[in-house]
């Protein structure tokens, strides 16, 4: 489980090259528009070299306590 806080400032994708890093694996949650949306399903259809169905995928949801915005589209196991 990843217990770093994220700091309000800090770029959606600097979140996500930090998760990759790491071999966490990241899904889009849908139901949401927000600028950052469109990058985080490239990166996530690059982390795992094909399309994503978020449904098909299970993990816990890990409350980013400064990050909202990127909380909102992040499921982290």
């Amino acid at each position: 489980m990843i217990t770093e806080v994220f700091s309000e400032e800090q770029h959606c994708l600097g979140l996500l090259e930090f998760c990759k890093s790491r071999q966490v694996p990241v899904i889009v949650l849908t139901g949401y528009t927000d600028p950052y949306e469109q990058e985080v399903q490239e990166f996530v259809e690059a982390y795992y070299k094909k399309p994503t169905n978020p449904r098909k995928i299970l993990t816990t949801l890990l409350s980013l306590a400064n990050t909202s915005r990127v909380s909102h589209h992040l499921n982290i196991a």
